[in-house]
């Protein structure tokens, strides 16, 4: 009678400190073990009666942002390191070698580009090699794709 009841119902009303009537017998909080289990992709916490449930599977929109945010995470700290003042305006340039999730993360910063330019202050996100005399250069990795970054005074 218990394997057949409705769980949801019954563990509902268990949380909430109803008690239960299954197959002729009642049962209290306490009297059955009550399991629950995540589905795949949500992630889900309760208190009491109450359950909350997120759906925690990256899209490529997600996962772009948060490339964007390393991004300009490095940039800002590279914009420190070239001793530039805290308004100037730069331009950006960012490459990688072919292969290995490069165009991926290429794609998201280019996805993202108004997004870097703002919290950079930057005039321009140029895909290509920093120019050598003008730049500070660095190596960066963000999402396991090594980087050539290049920050210039605009």
């Amino acid at each position: 009678a218990v394997a057949a009841a409705d769980a949801a119902a019954v563990a509902g009303a268990l949380r909430s400190g109803r008690s239960v009537e299954i197959g002729g017998f009642t049962f209290e909080h306490g009297d059955l073990l009550v399991e629950t289990a995540d589905k795949p992709g949500i992630a889900a916490a309760s208190d009491g009666a109450l359950i909350v449930g997120m759906d925690v599977a990256l899209t490529a929109e997600l996962r772009a942002e948060g490339v964007a945010r390393e991004f300009v995470h490095c940039v800002q700290n590279m914009r420190k390191a070239a001793g530039f003042e805290i308004e100037d305006r730069i331009a950006t340039y960012v490459s990688a070698a072919e292969g290995g999730g490069a165009d991926e993360v290429l794609g998201a910063l280019a996805a993202q580009e108004e997004y870097v330019r703002q919290e950079t202050l930057s005039v321009a996100l140029r895909i290509g090699e920093p120019p050598p005399p003008a730049a500070h250069a660095e190596q960066h990795t963000l999402d396991g794709v090594a980087l050539l970054v290049g920050v210039a005074r605009a």
